[in-house]
């Protein structure tokens, strides 16, 4: 059986990771990510262009400040390993998606198109 020193030298942040909307879900699917004790994804790129509002209270209690945009802000609380791009992913940027694993954390209105565009990708 392996040591438990062995064991914890594997325990290392690998891969990237796009992350599709950071809004309410996003936000905390990104927070998740960089909690992961010793390990989570190396990079962490957010896609959004919308900015913190007075209702953002999520945003705004983790220290998001209003008019800030929403990518920037977790990109500034942990810029080791967060990249925010302010744009929303539309069929003539899908190349901008990064790393093995996209998360699709869209809502409002019909995002339907998007989510199988995002998909097919």
């Amino acid at each position: 059986m392996e040591s438990i020193e062995n064991l914890e030298k594997r325990l290392r942040p690998r891969g990237e990771v796009s992350i599709i909307g950071c809004g309410r879900l996003g936000v905390r699917v990104a927070m998740n990510l960089m909690e992961v004790h010793r390990g989570g994804p190396e990079k962490i790129y957010l896609f959004d262009e919308a900015k913190i509002e007075r209702n953002d209270i999520i945003h705004r209690r983790l220290g998001g400040k209003v008019g800030e945009y929403k990518v920037k802000f977790l990109e500034r609380f942990y810029s080791e390993r967060v990249v925010g791009i302010p744009k929303n992913i539309k069929v003539d940027n899908l190349h901008m998606i990064k790393g093995d694993v996209a998360i699709i954390c869209i809502a409002g209105g019909d995002t339907l198109p998007t989510r199988l565009m995002i998909i097919d990708y």
